[in-house]
């Protein structure tokens, strides 16, 4: 393992740990059956029913340091094409959980903009038009979720000038790209990418991280992609 590979991984590994010391610390939530399409949340909240079908955004979380738990329930859009709306919008906040939650019919499920030590956990986006999407976020984490149908865009992205961000044991299913890394010392590691219309991962920076870009990829597997594996090649196995 080179000198760069080495500083990145001991990096996104205390990160790692650092923020999952912190989900014990997290409030204890408000169970909430009356939310409606378009609802901002400041406090923690459970959801106990669905919500939707909404013509804009589904929820948007308004304050730092909570958590929404949709303890299984669906956001519901009218399709990708009715806006640019999201099932959960995570914009400006810091500290915030998202679990258990499944988007569907948003031009994005899960969208955290300008956002830093978020967690997306147990989460599904299926049939929107991007499954998960990180922009200019960093220091976040998004595990143990699936991205599936999303077929114009990525099912899970780690996008522009988003940094230090871990995706780990995630699930993308035929979406247009399974994975696609724009940002630079991300943790990419034991993620499946099958079945996607293009490649499984596609990352396009560069730099002393695996094959020759400016990540960590651990354990990733792939198959059935349409374009292959991953590009640059090496990003997973098996790689055709």
């Amino acid at each position: 393992m080179s000198r760069g590979i080495a500083k990145t991984y001991y990096v996104v590994l205390l990160l790692a740990t650092i923020l999952g010391s912190t989900i014990a610390l997290l409030p204890a939530p408000t169970f909430a059956s009356s939310l409606t399409c378009g609802d901002t949340i400041t406090v923690s909240t459970t959801l106990r029913a669905d919500i939707g079908p909404c013509p804009g955004n589904g929820i948007t979380i308004g304050a730092n340091n909570i958590v929404l738990d949709c303890a299984g329930h669906t956001l519901t859009g009218i399709g990708t094409e009715a806006g640019l709306y999201a099932a959960v919008l995570v914009s400006g906040v810091n500290g915030v959980t998202v679990v258990n939650c499944k988007a569907s019919d948003f031009f994005w499920g899960f969208r955290v903009f300008s956002s830093t030590h978020i967690i997306l956990l147990n989460d599904k986006a299926i049939s929107d038009l991007a499954g998960f999407s990180l922009v200019g976020s960093s220091y976040n984490i998004i595990a143990n979720s699936m991205a599936v149908n999303n077929v114009e865009s990525q099912g899970i992205g780690v996008l522009f000038n988003s940094n230090y961000n871990i995706v780990v044991d995630n699930i993308a299913t035929n979406d247009y790209y399974g994975f696609a890394i724009f940002g630079n010392s991300n943790l990419v590691s034991n993620n499946v990418a099958n079945g996607n219309l293009e490649y499984g991962y596609l990352d396009v920076s560069t730099g002393s991280g695996t094959a020759g870009t400016a990540n960590v990829y651990l354990f990733d597997h792939c198959g059935g992609n349409l374009f292959g594996g991953s590009n640059p090649t090496g990003l997973c196995m098996p790689q055709p």
